[in-house]
């Protein structure tokens, strides 16, 4: 079994990531994680991946390989969207970077959402349901897969993927242990990010839908309306 674990950055990626691998190990069922953080990484992943065995993997970028192991009727498609203006604003925050490098990042993740949609059997995961209703979500992630999942199980997933759970992974980092944690320079400052979870230590930040009302500019927010406002109408956020 191929998982593949994609998104737009910055909603919900992890979280979905953490709540798979968690599936897994409740029905003791080995896998292969892997985290790709460019096309030749995922499709590397792909390559190697073991036919008999389960493979998870997360990633953002969307290849051929990608598009053809999503055909495959042993493969299972993840989808986290967001409202990308919020995805801006945390994309600011996560990468130090300014506005309108933000704006391109997440104007270049978009343009491969109508790519996904055209994937079979694809379980869109809209970040307000990540925060407001885990625990359905998770109920449907696991029979996508063919494991149905006890209710109680559920909220076990849902406490240890929660957000609260999350901070106290991050804070908890040993940020010494090469083993458990990957050190990188992002090229303006070193990021640790928990090989487990694959949380870093600017991971979790409010959880916020609307964000961007409070975090940029009236300059800004004219901008973000104007740039995404096709996915803003078509997803349905809204105008403000």
């Amino acid at each position: 079994m191929i998982v593949l674990n994609m998104g737009i950055p910055r909603s919900g990626t992890v979280w979905a990531f953490n709540v798979l691998r968690l599936i897994f190990d409740e029905h003791e069922v080995a896998f292969t994680p892997a985290n790709a953080n460019s096309p030749d990484e995922i499709d590397a992943a792909l390559s190697a991946h073991d036919p008999a065995g389960h493979l998870i993997a997360h990633f953002h970028d969307i290849t051929p390989a990608v598009e053809q192991a999503a055909q495959d009727p042993d493969s299972h498609v993840f989808f986290n969207y967001r409202d990308p203006r919020d995805v801006v604003c945390s994309q600011m925050k996560l990468h130090d970077a300014d506005f309108d490098i933000a704006c391109d990042m997440t104007a270049n993740a978009f343009k491969l959402f109508d790519n996904v949609l055209a994937m079979p059997r694809v379980m869109l995961l809209p970040y307000p349901h990540v925060v407001n209703h885990p625990e359905a979500l998770i109920y449907q992630m696991g029979l996508s897969m063919g494991f149905l999942l006890d209710l109680e199980t559920v909220a076990r997933i849902a406490a240890e993927t929660s957000r609260e759970k999350h901070r106290q992974v991050v804070a908890e980092m040993p940020k010494d242990d090469e083993d458990a944690v990957l050190r990188s320079f992002s090229g303006k400052r070193w990021v640790s990010m928990d090989k487990t979870h694959l949380l870093n230590d600017r991971h979790i930040q409010s959880g916020a839908t609307g964000r961007w009302l409070e975090e940029l500019t009236p300059d800004q927010q004219d901008r973000v309306n104007q740039v995404f406002a096709h996915p803003i109408r078509v997803l349905g956020f809204g105008a403000t």
